[in-house]
Order: structure tokens, then sequence, then C-alpha cells
């Protein structure tokens, strides 16, 4: 009896953690939320997603990740909030919530490369070290995985009027990001139609 009480105990932690690494395996039952477009923009298609039908007329919703800020660049994508985007494109607020089940396209923004190109001196000794910035966008179809369409940006690096430093540095890097004209020009044609 002990023998299959051990067993069990022992098959049972096996399936623990198999389903604990499997992966980040997709649940569909599960709600689509804005973390779900990381995996789409590493190449994984998410397929929960409505499908993306480049022929068809009307608003495709999307959304926009990036893996860089303006300063540290991460292995995760996370959404990047682009002014101007008209609230149609965008997932849309339901009771409360975004309902992220209703985007096929994903944006994703990723700094390619970067080049020290001046530094900008502050009040009270606080320095920025500006770079030019090259970035790759890349709009993929969230269900698919497939790729609509992309594009480059090369921004030349630039002192900003403002900088909120982080507590207790006094001396950062600084990447200009891509501005929010430009992304919405890139999508407009797939999204807007």
């Amino acid at each position: 009896m002990k023998n299959n009480s051990l067993t069990t105990w022992i098959l049972i932690f096996a399936a623990f953690v198999l389903s604990a690494c499997d992966g980040g395996a997709e649940d569909p039952n599960s709600p689509v939320t804005s973390l779900d477009f990381d995996r789409v923009c590493k190449g994984e298609p998410l397929a929960k997603a409505p499908a993306f039908d480049p022929e068809a007329a009307g608003i495709h919703r999307v959304i926009v990740m990036s893996d860089s800020t303006i300063g540290d660049q991460y292995e995760e994508y996370f959404t990047q909030f682009v002014s101007d985007m008209p609230e149609e494109w965008a997932a849309p607020l339901v009771e409360g919530t975004f309902d992220y089940g209703q985007v096929e396209l994903v944006a994703c923004i990723h700094r390619t490369a970067a080049e020290a190109a001046e530094s900008c001196e502050f009040e009270d000794g606080y320095f920025l070290n500006v770079h030019n910035t090259s970035y790759e966008m890349v709009l993929i179809a969230a269900q698919s995985g497939v790729e609509v369409d992309r594009t480059t940006f090369d921004i030349a690096g630039e002192c900003p009027m403002l900088h909120m430093f982080d507590e207790g540095e006094t001396q950062e890097p600084y990447y200009p990001v891509v501005d929010g004209e430009e992304i919405l020009a890139f999508i407009e044609p797939h999204v807007d139609k």
C-alpha cells in the first residue's frame, strides 16, 4: 500500500512539474492580456487572438509593444502608449477592463543599435549620455504569427529639455524613442481600411 501511495505522489509531483514547465503554453479559456503579445513579438502565434484578414474593410485593432524604453532594453516586450492613436484602433475598454481579445495585429518595436552621440549636463552635476538609436518595427498578425509589414527608424539623439533621473543616479544613458506620429503612419494602412 505504501508503494502505491508513494507512486501516486511521484506521479502527481511529476504532473505538477511538467505543467509548470510547459513553456507558458496558452490556456484557451483564459482572457487575453497585454502580456500575451510579448510571445507574438518573439515569434509565437497567439491562437486565441482573432484572425487578421488583410482584404477585409474596417478597423483591425492593434497593440504596440516595445522591448525598449527611454533607457533600459528588456528581454520582454511591454505595451507602449502611443499618444493620438485613435481609440477605435486599440483594445476597447469593456466594463473598466481592456478587451485584448479583439486585437488582431501587434506592432513590435525593437531597438537594434545605439551609438553615443553627446553628453548633456543638467543642474547639480547630472548628466545624460545621449545616443543615436535605430529601431525595427514589425507588424504581425497575432493569431497566425505572419509578418504583415516591416520598417526601420534611425533617430538622431538630442538633449531633452527635461529628464527625471532614477533616485541616486547622476549619470544615465538616454535613447530617443520612435515618434508616435511615425508609428501611426506605419500601421494606419493595415489598421484602418
